[in-house]
């Protein structure tokens, strides 16, 4: 393979605190409100990208970017879901996780997305986090006991089952492995997955209490937490709790707000 298609361009990445009127704790997400645009990716020819232009060389299939970041089996899962052509806030997302951190920097950036209802926002965090995780696989020896590097949030039974619905199809004929942990589901009996996708109240009943009797999720090589509909979840309590006390085992986590 081309060392160059390795390379991904650096990101630089601006925001300024969210000021009195959000609750987001500006003082801990470090991409928030921009002052100044951040531009987009795009090709030289301005035709729309694709997911496909980033693929990586595979059986006479090259990239049409210098930049090869995606499998051909998560290019061939989105065909199949007649998903070709990238939407802002998915090409804004690949910046974030997949193009390099600018340097110095001291950690990861955070990144909000504020985008309206039937913008991708879904596939915006989740093709990125499949990609990854298949990343990690790879590097692993076989048969490796992988514990959760995502964890993806939402308010509802309901949305948690479409995001593991859509998840489904994405990782089909790859290894990486996505369990649901909603309520009026079978409570888990492993930890050994890549994604997990929760609700607030069963993921408490697998985390946090040794005592209940049921299996704990491991956090240790936690890398990602994704929040969907963050306006709403991070007025609930409960989990403020939560993360307050993931974070407190797992430091390198950062957490991904996904807005309304």
């Amino acid at each position: 393979m081309d060392d160059n298609f390795n390379k991904a361009p650096k990101c630089q990445y601006q925001g300024v605190p969210e000021g009195d009127e959000f609750d987001f704790n500006a003082e801990e997400i470090h991409m928030a409100y921009c002052d100044t645009p951040i531009d987009l990716y795009q090709n030289d020819d301005e035709e729309p990208l694709k997911y496909e232009h980033f693929i990586k060389p595979f059986e006479g299939h090259y990239p049409k970017t210098p930049y090869a970041l995606f499998d051909v089996e998560l290019i061939d899962n989105l065909y199949k879901m007649d998903i070709t052509i990238m939407r802002p806030s998915q090409i804004a997302s690949i910046m974030a996780t997949l193009f390099a951190s600018p340097e110095p920097t001291k950690r990861k950036p955070d990144f909000l997305c504020v985008s309206s209802t039937g913008s991708g926002k879904t596939l915006a965090f989740l093709v990125p986090m499949i990609q990854m995780c298949m990343e990690q696989i790879q590097k692993l020896p076989s048969k490796t006991h992988r514990t959760p590097m995502v964890l993806i949030f939402a308010h509802t039974k309901t949305l948690v089952a479409n995001i593991y619905q859509t998840a489904e199809k994405l990782v089909q004929g790859t290894n990486v492995k996505i369990s649901l942990i909603a309520g009026k589901t079978k409570f888990i009996d492993d930890t050994y997955f890549d994604i997990g996708i929760c609700t607030i109240g069963r993921f408490r009943n697998h985390f946090g209490d040794p005592e209940s009797g049921r299996i704990q999720i491991d956090i240790s090589a936690l890398k990602y937490l994704i929040v969907d509909e963050a306006d709403v979840m991070v007025i609930e309590p409960e989990f403020r709790k939560i993360v307050h006390e993931m974070k407190m085992q797992v430091v390198s986590a950062f957490l991904w707000k996904v807005g309304y």
